[in-house]
């Protein structure tokens, strides 16, 4: 490794960092509230499973790997995914996972009333060009009848996308307050450097973020001067 790729720094939007931050046990905490904040749910996380591969299609042999699986006390299951770049057939991908997921939870000869509420998850660190001109960072699909969109096939089955772009034009814009919970979460994704000593003081949960990113930063260090 050259000093320059040394000096390289790796933020949180790094699949990698994403995973050991939110995704290991002991991160329970941390990754409801940042689910809870984005989502602008209640959710309590039961579980963070640190291996779950969606099962492999047969036709295409392609197999999806989730970055971060929760699984809530209310039996709902989250598929939290961080993307940087690669778009192309972003939408046909959340859509795979989502369903695979909740097809996957139906179990053989369980009745069709236990499958899990599923919701996939996807922050993005680029605008999409068909979703620029959109005012929402978080934008929702769910399964609606065309007409009368108050009519859902189903609220078991959701995808969201969180534009973190948007985010950032908006606290820029002073229409999302520097120290909402939202803006400083951001900032974490984009550089923790970024992050004050006050808001950590004001939100343990992101400076126990900020501590396993700095742990396990530190760490990579090691290993690339060794």
């Amino acid at each position: 490794m050259t000093n320059q790729s040394k000096n390289i720094a790796i933020y949180p939007t790094n699949d990698w960092i994403f995973k050991r931050v939110y995704g290991r046990k002991g991160s329970e905490n941390i990754t409801e509230k940042f689910i809870n904040t984005f989502l602008n749910l209640d959710i309590k996380v039961r579980d963070l499973n640190e291996q779950k591969n969606l099962e492999t299609d047969i036709m295409d042999e392609k197999a999806g790997i989730i970055d971060v699986f929760v699984e809530t006390h209310d039996g709902t299951q989250i598929d939290l995914e961080m993307q940087v770049g690669n778009y192309e057939d972003f939408g046909v991908r959340l859509t795979k996972y989502a369903c695979q997921l909740f097809a996957n939870s139906l179990k053989k000869g369980s009745s069709y009333d236990s499958c899990k509420k599923t919701i996939v998850m996807a922050l993005i660190k680029d605008d999409i060009d068909k979703y620029s001109s959109l005012e929402n960072y978080r934008l929702r699909w769910n399964l609606r009848e065309e007409v009368s969109h108050n009519i859902l096939l189903t609220d078991k089955f959701e995808v969201v996308i969180i534009r973190l772009a948007k985010i950032n034009e908006l606290i820029h814009n002073n229409k999302i307050k520097d120290n909402e919970k939202i803006a400083l979460w951001t900032k974490f994704l984009f550089n923790p450097k970024d992050l004050k000593e006050e808001d950590m003081k004001e939100n343990p949960e992101i400076k126990e973020a900020v501590e396993i990113y700095n742990d396990v930063t530190s760490d990579m260090g090691e290993i690339n001067a060794a």
